[in-house]
């Protein structure tokens, strides 16, 4: 079972060699040993131990994602890719906001963008937005090209240096904020969720 995710963890280690700072690969080797930690509790006891060497070899650094109370969205402005319009997160005070950082190159974020798609359309006149950031160190017209293929029907916009700076780095993708029409942010959903999730939090604070 380890030998399925030597590739891309060598993959990432490379590019890491070259560039230790390299969020993607950062990124990319966090989300392989959270698919790894889901195979070990599958495992026999051979397979098992094998796993777990596999992730101590990784050596991967820990998790330094701010929590929920120490994230600031004041400074925070963005481009969206679709028309380069500007989009001021303190601007969208007053509503509730879900942002989305995802990569293309991100199975589980694709699987859950059309989750995002259907309540964006649900909710969004009633005060939802949502924002996808894109983590991607591709160009945007590619990003957008694959937005369009998974049908996005809500902004998307690349990773800045003060969206970075505000949410800290990322355990993995997809991770997911809520933000409340205060502007602050009450939830944090690292991982995949399905839909239900989301919407449960979304309507409760719609209706707050």
């Amino acid at each position: 079972k380890e030998k399925k995710f030597e590739p891309a963890i060598n993959d990432f280690k490379k590019v890491l060699e070259l560039d230790k700072e390299n969020k993607e690969a950062k990124v990319g080797l966090k989300s392989i040993v959270k698919d790894i930690n889901s195979q070990i509790e599958k495992s026999g006891k051979e397979d098992k131990s094998l796993l777990q060497k596999l992730i101590k070899d990784i050596k991967i650094e820990d998790n330094t994602k701010k929590t929920d109370d120490s994230i600031d969205i004041s400074k925070i402005v963005l481009s969206n890719i679709k028309d380069d319009s500007k989009i001021k997160l303190t601007d969208l005070k007053g509503k509730v906001v879900l942002i989305n950082f995802w990569a293309t190159w991100c199975g589980p974020c694709k699987e859950e963008i059309p989750s995002f798609t259907s309540l964006y359309e649900k909710y969004n006149q009633d005060g939802l937005e949502i924002i996808g950031i894109s983590i991607d160190k591709i160009k945007k017209s590619e990003v957008l090209s694959f937005a369009k293929e998974l049908k996005v029907n809500y902004p998307v916009v690349m990773e800045t240096k003060e969206s970075t700076k505000a949410f800290g780095e990322l355990d993995l993708v997809p991770t997911s904020f809520l933000i409340n029409s205060e502007g602050k942010v009450v939830k944090t959903f690292v991982g995949i969720y399905q839909k239900i999730v989301f919407e449960k939090e979304i309507y409760k604070l719609l209706n707050n």
